[in-house]
């Protein structure tokens, strides 16, 4: 099930990277909440940046080690 819920966010993002408008259906598939605080400051909750994150230091981490094999 892991590799499906991988696969699945992974295909969301590939699928919204070059979007020109958000309209409700982004919103929907890739925000979990927005905040507007009293102050006017907003905050958006991405849903999957959990995975996100853990892919981004994944991908750093190998690239950490390639500099240091070359």
């Amino acid at each position: 099930a892991t590799g499906i819920a991988e696969r699945n966010w992974v295909t969301l993002f590939r699928q919204y990277e070059n979007i020109d408008e958000l309209n409700r259906r982004v919103l929907m598939a890739l925000v979990d909440k927005i905040i507007v605080h009293e102050n006017h400051v907003v905050e958006i909750f991405y849903k999957y940046r959990d995975e996100y994150e853990q892919a981004a230091a994944y991908a750093a981490s190998f690239d950490d080690e390639r500099k240091n094999v070359g």
